[in-house]
This record gives structure tokens, sequence and C-alpha cells, in this order.
């Protein structure tokens, strides 16, 4: 994959706020003052206020608005900034960047003792990779806007990792981006996934910080 140096972060988080909720099956984003809100609906994971635009005065008023449990503030910004606008009792969530690249055709194959599946459906595309004993091993998700492929929740079980299989299915993601047209890879990585991402091309561009209100069993 070639890097992709031109970068708007308003419109690169707005265009991954998009395809996450794609990927996701979340309701559509909702624009707010300086980014989107999107309803995800789950335990622990209510609502996501994505911001690119802020101030440390507007995170704590978005925070005194939103004080609730399951609640979520991600910024493309800094985790000081984050922990500094927020209560006590928000939980730091874990550093991620944002990233993105230029999509190429990869021509990558899997060895033979596995195989791949990928269903589409409304915008979006999950490629599973199975063992010769039909167990999962990897998987990951691409929401699709039009405009750019956002890759989600990229995985290997434990037992399969060292092998290449993320690889494969961000290859095979790609090259079913490219056949609809769509070059630019964006996602949200972990500072794990990042090392892996940076050999494959990926450029990171921005911060993705965050906090949350835990809400109990």
């Amino acid at each position: 994959m070639d890097t992709d140096t031109a970068h708007d972060i308003p419109n690169l988080v707005m265009e991954w706020g998009r395809g996450w909720s794609r990927s996701r099956r979340t309701e559509r984003p909702t624009p707010v003052e300086g980014g989107f809100r999107i309803h995800v609906g789950d335990r622990g994971h209510r609502d996501r206020h994505i911001f690119h635009t802020y101030t440390l005065d507007s995170l704590r008023s978005w925070a005194e608005r939103l004080d609730g449990p399951g609640q979520w503030i991600k910024v493309a910004g800094s985790q000081e900034e984050v922990r500094e606008a927020l209560p006590d009792h928000w939980r730091i969530d874990a550093d991620g960047h944002y990233m993105t690249t230029r999509l190429v055709k990869s021509g990558h194959s899997l060895s033979p003792e596995y195989r791949m599946e990928v269903e589409e459906s409304d915008h979006r595309l999950v490629a599973k990779v199975y063992d010769s004993a039909d167990e999962e091993a990897a998987s990951a998700n691409l929401g699709l806007t039009g405009e750019s492929a956002i890759f989600d929740r990229v995985s290997t079980s434990p037992a399969h990792r060292r092998r290449g299989l993320g690889t494969a299915v961000m290859a095979e993601l790609a090259d079913r981006a490219l056949a609809l047209g769509v070059s630019r890879g964006i996602l949200g990585a972990t500072n794990d996934g990042r090392a892996l991402y940076e050999r494959l091309g990926w450029v990171a561009v921005a911060e993705l910080s965050g906090a949350f209100v835990p809400e109990g069993d």
C-alpha cells in the first residue's frame, strides 16, 4: 500500500465515522459542533461522540451533558488533553491513532491450509479466514463511504498469529475496495496495531484518544 500524505483531519475523522458506523451496523452519525455522535446502543457503549475540532472548555461542557453510564468521548488529539478536560470518574481509554493509506492491488494469497470467505451487504464487507477444521482464524470488517474504505475489527486468533493472516484479510478487503472504485483507506489503530500497519505502508496522521463513563453489571 502506498502512503497518502494529503490529510484534512476534520474530513478524515468524519469519513472514519461514517465507515465505522457501517462496519458496526449502528445508526448513522449525527453531526454535532466539531464532530459527530453515533448511537451505538450497547451496554457500556451507549453513545460515542467523536471530535476533530474542540477546546478543553468544549470537552468539559460535553462531559457535563453526557455524564451517564456508557457514554464515550473520542478526540483527534492527545490523551493529556482528554485527561485534563474530563472529570475524574471518566475512565481514560487506551491510546490510539488515526491512520491512512492509498490502497494498491496486493496480489496476496493464503497458504493452502486456510480459506477465506467475504460477505458483502449494505456498504459493509466482512472477510473471515478459516483453518482446515473450519475454525475461524482471522477476520476484518470494512465500512465503505463512497470516498474511503474504513478498516475495522481486524483480529487474528492467538493460535494462528504470525502467519500473515491479518495482512491477508486486509489485502483482500483492499482489493475489493479498489474493485468498487475506492482507493483511500482509513483506520483507528491501537499502539500495538500501529507497528503492523506501518509495515504495510499506513501512515499515522493524528492521535485518537478518549474516555468513557463505565457502566456497572
